[in-house]
């Protein structure tokens, strides 16, 4: 599978999206894009010296996936996603990556919902990429959080 993480190509690679009956999206993936990060204030005394730091706020961004339109609407056509509010239907992403001859990391988003409609595509080809989005609450890499967060 050839598809860039962040802008980095992984010579291995694999995506999982906890939804049934995807068959075109890992073959016509083609970018994913996510990240997280804590925003750190600082405590400031008597004359705005900065004094220390606070604990920050933990913040996942938003896991955005380019694919083609026929893989998005695989997606949106999932008996996971049937029913009313398919945006509130809640399901994991689950990456995997590695280059040779380093260690394989794994990204997980436990709990993520689709939340763009992605039907911005030009000239009506199907084949043109589409970008999908997904809320996500946190990221873990290899298990681990930079935020409080509590599973």
């Amino acid at each position: 599978m050839g598809f860039s993480a962040n802008g980095f190509f992984f010579d291995f690679s694999n995506i999982y999206l906890g939804l049934l009956g995807l068959k075109r999206l890992p073959e016509e993936l083609q970018s994913v894009s996510f990240g997280d990060g804590i925003t750190r204030p600082d405590i400031e005394g008597t004359g705005q010296v900065p004094i220390g730091a606070g604990r920050g706020r933990y913040k996942c961004n938003n896991f955005k996936l380019k694919t083609t339109l026929e893989a998005y609407l695989e997606v949106w056509n999932s008996p996971t996603l049937s029913g009313d509010g398919k945006g509130n239907k809640i399901f994991p992403i689950v990456l995997s990556l590695q280059q040779e001859g380093a260690p394989q990391f794994k990204v997980e988003f436990p709990e993520s919902s689709l939340i763009t409609q992605p039907f911005n595509f030009s000239q009506g080809d199907p084949n043109l990429a589409i970008e999908v989005e997904f809320k996500t609450r946190f990221m873990l890499i290899n298990g681990a959080c930079l935020g409080n967060v509590k599973r």
